[in-house]
């Protein structure tokens, strides 16, 4: 018979029958460490955007409320559809209708549920917004998916999105402009990459992450090397097989990996990472 391989990185997490056949050798669990946040970590710092670092951190255990029109709480997708043109209307009946001031922080899903549907639609929107989406495609997105969204009001919602967060459009540009002159950048690991111009901010993004996983895996496994194996990065999860009886040292050499990286760095946000432990692979996340 044919000897097969499995393709790690394509592997689904919710995939619980396979996932739960993946075990580590007798004696081992299986440890996950990801980090927390990552992406906004480094958007956060590297833009110093005040209303994304407030939907990001911030704003986090605080109750919402309404600032000079913006929806001021820690969901970057009600955030901005707070100021777009097909939703912001929908957004406010719903926050001052639904007790959301107070009741956010006491139920945040029975929140959301009356404006399920709204919110879905703004995150595949934003999201977009954030690879370099411009109007157009954002018009055509929606319609291929189900959504009713005019040119007009995709043009209207990129504008008041990118006014909003003007901090990171402009960082954004910036980048987008040094690829445009010089064809590639370097991240603050020193990678280089070589993305096409309007995903210069997405490629600075994913690239750091990844620089910062990998320091962070240089840190832990010279604090754990003697009892723990690394296994694979699945995005930005860091997978190992840990001793069974060692398992609160590995906890502590997630924090001392953390803390070391925290103090050459000196963001202005700083890294976490978290840590789960398993029998297999399915509970390990």
């Amino acid at each position: 018979m044919k000897e097969r391989k499995a393709n790690m990185l394509g592997l689904a997490r919710r995939d619980k029958g396979l996932m739960q056949a993946l075990i580590p050798p007798k004696g081992y669990v299986v440890a996950s460490s990801d980090a927390s946040a990552g992406e906004p970590t480094i958007i956060s710092h590297f833009t110093k955007d005040p209303f994304y670092k407030y939907a990001a951190f911030d704003g986090i255990g605080k109750k919402p409320k309404y600032s000079q029109g913006v929806l001021m709480i820690d969901d970057i997708y009600l955030m901005g559809g707070s100021v777009s043109p097909m939703a912001k209307d929908k957004i406010h009946e719903w926050f001052t209708s639904n007790d959301v001031h107070n009741q956010w922080l006491v139920n945040h899903d029975a929140c959301i549920a009356p404006i399920k549907a709204e919110r879905t639609f703004l995150k595949m929107l934003i999201l977009a917004l954030g690879y370099g989406m411009q109007a157009k495609k954002m018009e055509k997105t929606s319609r291929e998916n189900g959504y009713s969204l005019t040119i007009q009001e995709a043009r209207a919602f990129y504008q008041a999105y990118w006014d909003l967060f003007e901090y990171i459009r402009g960082f954004s540009n910036k980048l987008q402009r040094y690829v445009e002159k010089k064809g590639y950048l370097y991240n603050p690991f020193g990678f280089r990459v070589t993305p096409e111009p309007h995903k210069a901010f997405n490629a600075f993004v994913q690239s750091s992450v990844n620089g910062l996983m990998v320091m962070f895996l240089k840190a832990l496994l010279e604090e754990s090397s003697t009892y723990a194996d690394y296994v694979i990065t699945i995005h930005d999860e860091l997978v190992f097989f840990v001793k069974e009886d060692r398992q609160e040292d590995f906890e502590k050499a997630k924090e001392i990996a953390t803390t070391y990286l925290n103090s050459v760095l000196q963001w202005s946000v700083p890294v976490r990472f978290g840590l789960v432990f398993g029998p297999t692979f399915y509970e390990a996340k």
